[in-house]
């Protein structure tokens, strides 16, 4: 188990209205403020066309819904060295499924995302041992 700790933090919220982007605001969100660590910690909304995958023993498994109303919620995950590592679970009227959001997922009617950016930590990802990328210390 690796810790990384600090205590200097910034809160940016962003407010998504209908026909914008989740991911590429993300994005924009953290090029525009020069976030190179942080943390998603909070996501919600509704969509009306989200693509996402899930990791499975096979491989990448992709989903797609288009012109489909959705909710997103539990939407977290990892800014290291300015890159992305985010989950959310996406719901429709029978079911839920949680995965990583791909460019495209539009707001449908609402969209709110809490970003804390780290001023105190220096994270990066780098192979593991087994294969996926993991997050340790930037030097």
């Amino acid at each position: 188990m690796d810790i990384f700790s600090g205590s200097g933090i910034e809160v940016h919220v962003l407010a998504l209205h209908p026909g914008e982007y989740v991911m590429e605001s993300v994005k924009a969100l953290i090029e525009e403020k020069g976030i190179r660590n942080g943390a998603v910690v909070s996501g919600m909304g509704t969509l009306d066309y989200c693509k996402m995958h899930m990791g499975g023993r096979e491989g990448i498994v992709m989903q797609t819904w288009d012109d489909t109303p959705l909710e997103f919620t539990g939407m977290q995950g990892v800014i290291a060295d300015g890159k992305t590592h985010i989950h959310w679970t996406v719901s429709d009227k029978q079911s839920a499924v949680a995965g990583h959001p791909h460019d495209g997922c539009r707001i449908f009617r609402v969209g709110e995302i809490v970003v804390v950016e780290f001023k105190e930590i220096s994270l990066m990802r780098a192979p593991g041992p087994k294969g996926p990328d993991i997050l340790m210390a930037k030097n």
